[in-house]
């Protein structure tokens, strides 16, 4: 055990050792590097710090390998980090403490006893004192675990969105996935038992294959309800339909004025619930998942323009009025002027497509 600056810490870090299921295996990092040098074998991690100036870090943690996946088990003081862009997921099972991650201009705030799925986009994260496990998802081996399981039923294109967008799971959130949480923590209970004497049997049950079964259940609940009617209430209940509509007629007009008052007309939500939805299920605000939709429609742009594209007639094309605003949001997402990309893609054109 660590020699922690007052009793009160020794006690808080007791409880946290109790209430995580590899408690009696975690070992003490000696330093902040050994704890980022332990976190890098399993995170995309580019910074870590404790959160406030001048405050010990400590930090008690294991790295255990289930077959095709790798996770680190731990608790921690409060810190801060800095997480890279992957093609990888992140998955974080928390245990006790809480977890802030701004991605994308995006919030995500997580609990005990919450799970956090984590795309691959680069992230900053503040956490207090936390308990949790952390363990990195092949998106190719999280798709192939929903196909085996749905056959030809499940078309790829309905699939990969999933996959571009972070997730917050609570117990409490829904009957149908609480039990599909419970699981996949008790697989984890499971592997801290049997490690490290009954290291065989771990590796026979394929704990890691019944993990990606488990995240693909989570994502893709009509994978498991059996009769049409239970996935039909499901699909109301979340406003699958409705939004998913909603979704695509505002990919297909980002030119427009797309104020809350315009989305509540095309979609027939009120204001309270069209914000909850874009909450729920894309982890933002309407206005910031809009905003990112149009940077990356101009950037794309701007990278392949057509003869007479200029910087603002794109900026326009993409739903802005007013171009100081475009090119301060387009440097904020993306650190580079627009004009200094379009400058770049016209410079590697043939001079007649100029």
């Amino acid at each position: 055990m660590l020699r922690h600056s007052s009793k009160a810490v020794a006690r808080e870090v007791e409880q946290l050792l109790a209430s995580h299921p590899f408690g009696p295996l975690l070992r003490d990092c000696p330093d902040l590097q050994a704890s980022e040098d332990l976190l890098r074998q399993v995170i995309p991690l580019r910074q870590l710090a404790p959160r406030g100036d001048g405050e010990d870090w400590w930090h008690t943690a294991i790295n255990v390998s289930l077959g095709k996946l790798v996770l680190t088990a731990g608790v921690a003081g409060p810190g801060q980090g800095v997480l890279e862009s992957q093609r990888h997921l992140t998955l974080c099972v928390l245990y006790d403490g809480d977890i802030q991650v701004r991605q994308n201009g995006c919030h995500l705030s997580g609990g005990a006893g919450q799970l956090l799925l984590l795309s691959g986009e680069g992230c900053r994260c503040v956490t207090g004192t936390v308990g949790a496990i952390a363990l990195r998802l092949d998106p190719l081996l999280l798709q192939a675990a929903a196909q085996a399981m749905a056959g030809r039923s499940l078309p790829p294109d309905r699939w990969r969105p999933l996959l571009e967008r972070s997730q917050l799971w609570s117990p409490e959130d829904g009957g149908q996935l609480a039990p599909l949480q419970a699981a996949l923590r008790q697989l984890f209970v499971m592997a801290a038992r049997l490690l490290p004497e009954q290291a065989t049997l771990l590796e026979c049950l394929h704990l890691d294959d019944q993990i990606y079964r488990l995240v693909a259940l989570l994502l893709l609940p009509e994978l498991w309800l059996e009769r049409p009617i239970e996935r039909l209430r499901h699909r109301q209940s979340e406003g699958q339909d409705d939004f998913d509509e909603l979704i695509d007629s505002i990919e297909a007009n980002l030119g427009d004025a797309l104020t809350l008052t315009e989305l509540e007309d095309r979609s027939g939500y009120s204001r309270r619930a069209l914000q909850y939805a874009f909450r729920e299920r894309l982890g933002c605000t309407a206005a910031q998942w809009i905003r990112r939709q149009r940077l990356d429609q101009a950037q794309g742009r701007l990278q392949q323009p057509l003869p007479g594209d200029t910087v603002s007639s794109i900026a326009l094309a993409c739903g802005y009025r007013s171009l100081s605003l475009f090119s301060l949001d387009f440097q904020q997402r993306f650190h580079i002027k627009p004009s200094q990309v379009l400058r770049e893609s016209r410079a590697s054109l043939p001079p007649e497509l100029h």
